[in-house]
């Protein structure tokens, strides 16, 4: 874990804090550098130390390199972005376009101050196949993942020969794989209420400021099993800044009907540390309040991952369901088992699966924040 100097600095040089030469001295300036890379937030803070006038501080030496390579792959990368909008357009595939690449293009100066390593697209259920059809004409190809229809609601395409560093696309046809923040915001929802991006090209389509808010403050929780990034609360403190009192009132409406009020209070409590007046102090009174009106636990704070698996479990209408959930986690198809666990090797199928099995009572006993 970076020690509270780093942590510090990193918060306070993009914010543009007052004295950035004095937070950048009490910090080693390599362990600086691999932190605010590890957190996402390195081009944020080579541009703060421009626009502070320390472009000819060793530190700013250091990330410049890293800044001015993101910037390069930035240029590719929305080029090759907007030609898959194109094809989908094309294909008649209503598509929205949600996380990192809608944020970079909405809420940052420039889109390579927002580092991202795939795009997300959300397609309606039906057209899954049309959708991956059109990227397969783009040049993508689908990687060998879990084929399980009540696990997985995403496939991920990368370009042939840019497995280990080309831009990825996730394909989503419903806003989150695990059972338990299904009914979040159906398709349906988002596509009703999502605006055009000019930014990200003509057919742009993104999630209204409420939605793209309530995806992000689920994001990590439901995602990333609790982990955090710095980057992820910057996204927040940046969507918080753009809210209205009404819009609020949503957003706290959604958390009282999903259970969610304490889970969002904390996510923005983390995001006032980035910036302390981007959200009202009465949000967060108001959805703790819904937290302690509401029967039963705050949904995933803290939990193992077979606690997740089990809520995901409840949070499916029937047995039937249940039980072919469990059966996809503990027996995946075929195919799978063989491009995942032995692509080049002829082991009998029992002896994959008991290797699984193992490997995944260690995981799901785990912390899901550890």
């Amino acid at each position: 874990m970076a020690d509270s100097h780093t942590v510090r600095a990193l918060i306070a040089l993009p914010r543009g804090d007052d004295n950035p030469a004095g937070m950048v001295a009490a910090c080693e300036t390599d362990a600086l550098v691999e932190v605010a890379r590890r957190e996402g937030v390195l081009p944020l803070v080579a541009e703060r130390l421009v626009h502070s006038g320390m472009a000819a501080h060793e530190l700013a030496a250091a990330v410049a390199p890293y800044a001015r390579a993101e910037a390069a792959r930035d240029v590719v990368r929305s080029r090759s972005f907007r030609q898959v909008l194109d094809a989908l357009a094309a294909a008649s595939v209503p598509a929205i376009v949600f996380k990192g690449e809608h944020l970079a293009h909405a809420c940052y100066e420039r889109p390579d101050l927002r580092p991202r390593t795939d795009s997300d697209v959300l397609v309606r259920h039906g057209d899954r196949q049309k959708a991956a059809h059109a990227l397969e004409t783009c040049g993508y190809r689908r990687v060998a993942q879990l084929e399980a229809d009540l696990i997985s609601y995403q496939a991920t395409f990368v370009r042939a020969g840019e497995e280990n560093g080309g831009m990825a696309i996730d394909l989503h046809w419903r806003l989150s794989n695990p059972q338990e923040f299904g009914d979040l915001l159906s398709s349906e929802d988002l596509f009703a209420a999502a605006v055009p991006l000019p930014a990200l090209g003509a057919t742009a389509r993104v999630p209204s400021t409420v939605h793209a808010l309530l995806i992000a403050l689920v994001h990590r929780v439901a995602h990333h099993a609790g982990h955090t990034r710095l980057i992820w609360d910057w996204d927040l403190m940046c969507l918080a800044k753009r809210m209205n009192a009404d819009e609020w009132n949503d957003l706290i409406r959604m958390a009282h009907r999903h259970r969610l009020g304490s889970v969002f209070a904390a996510e923005l409590a983390r995001a006032m540390l980035v910036s302390p007046g981007a959200v009202p102090s009465w949000v967060c009174d108001r959805l703790r309040e819904t937290a302690r009106l509401t029967r039963g636990p705050d949904r995933r704070e803290h939990q193992t991952r077979i606690g997740e698996l089990l809520a995901s479990l409840r949070a499916l209408p029937g047995w039937r369901e249940r039980a072919s959930l469990a059966r996809q986690h503990l027996l995946p198809p075929r195919r799978y088992m063989r491009d995942v666990y032995a692509p080049s090797s002829h082991a009998p199928l029992p002896i994959l699966y008991v290797r699984r099995a193992i490997a995944g009572a260690w995981k799901y006993c785990r912390s899901a924040s550890g």
